[in-house]
């Protein structure tokens, strides 16, 4: 993949913003918080040419845009079911998944990402 200064200033501002953002969210982070200019396009074609090159993740929501991570350490996602934000769930916790669906089912299992429904603490305490 080809460097530019969009897409390092985009894959900059998702790892120092580790809020899971969808790609409106981060045009609004680069435009208002980090003051570049750049177009609502060219932030959604970087992201996913980021995410196809495995630079970045992508987290797909049922019903919702698509959320970007710039973690690639192993983990998984909960969303709240309220506001909506993506935490991070260490790997560690939901231990050997992956091997245990492939015992369970005989396929080469690569990879796996889940996605956690449920209250985030902020929204349980209000």
């Amino acid at each position: 993949m080809i460097r530019s200064k969009q897409r390092d200033m985009i894959l900059d501002t998702l790892k120092a913003y580790p809020i899971h953002p969808t790609a409106e969210e981060l045009y609004t982070v680069l435009k208002d918080t980090v003051g570049v200019t750049v177009s609502l396009a060219t932030v959604y074609r970087n992201l996913g040419q980021l995410a196809d090159a495995g630079m970045i993740l992508r987290i797909p929501v049922p019903n919702s845009p698509d959320r970007f991570d710039g973690t690639l350490s192993p983990h998984h996602h909960m969303r709240c079911e309220k506001c909506g934000r993506v935490t991070d769930i260490p790997a560690g916790a939901v231990p050997e998944i992956c091997s245990c669906a492939a015992k369970a089912t005989g396929l080469r299992i690569t990879g796996c990402g889940i996605l956690f429904h449920g209250i985030c603490r902020d929204c349980e305490q209000n």
